[in-house]
């Protein structure tokens, strides 16, 4: 019988000591901001890979520097993300991601200004020769460079939040 009081006495003991709620811990409030963070840090990766061609190797000095900032928050972001200050780091990844649309805007410009001059001076030439599939890919070209503008113009009027 003294077995059965000391096993009855430990489980009493176990179950009055445990709390039988859940408990809400720092780390379980700020678990939403975490998420957004890392998601932020994942999109601004991939952002980064595909504007970092077109910097590089055919960017004006303006858009270098625009560039070079946006990395600068980038790498703050992760810092204070691994220092588990999510809210901040998070704020960081949106000011680079706005400092990323700036550039974005400049550059998209300037590639479909560049490339309907290319088309304009080639157009001539192409209309002369009477090839069928050169004159087919000029339509295309005009096509795509009006696409581009209809984007743009749809870009621009996204919601300010949409990122």
């Amino acid at each position: 019988m003294t077995c059965n009081k000391i096993i009855l006495i430990f489980i009493l003991i176990i179950l009055f000591s445990v709390p039988a709620f859940s408990q809400r811990t720092k780390s379980s409030l700020s678990a939403g901001e975490q998420r957004h963070a890392e998601r932020g840090l994942k999109h601004n990766r991939y952002f980064f890979t595909f504007i970092n061609s077109t910097v590089s190797n055919s960017g004006t000095n303006r858009e270098k520097e625009l560039f070079t900032e946006a990395a600068r928050r980038d790498l703050l972001a992760r810092i204070l993300y691994m220092k588990f200050q999510f809210h901040d780091a998070f704020i960081e990844v949106k000011k680079s991601q706005s400092i990323l649309i700036d550039l974005m805007q400049i550059i998209t410009a300037r590639e479909k200004e560049g490339s309907t001059q290319l088309l304009n001076e080639f157009a001539p030439y192409i209309l002369k020769s009477g090839d069928k599939a050169a004159r087919k890919y000029l339509s295309l070209g005009y096509r795509s460079s009006n696409e581009a503008g209809k984007v743009m113009i749809m870009a621009d009027n996204l919601p300010e939040r949409n990122y």
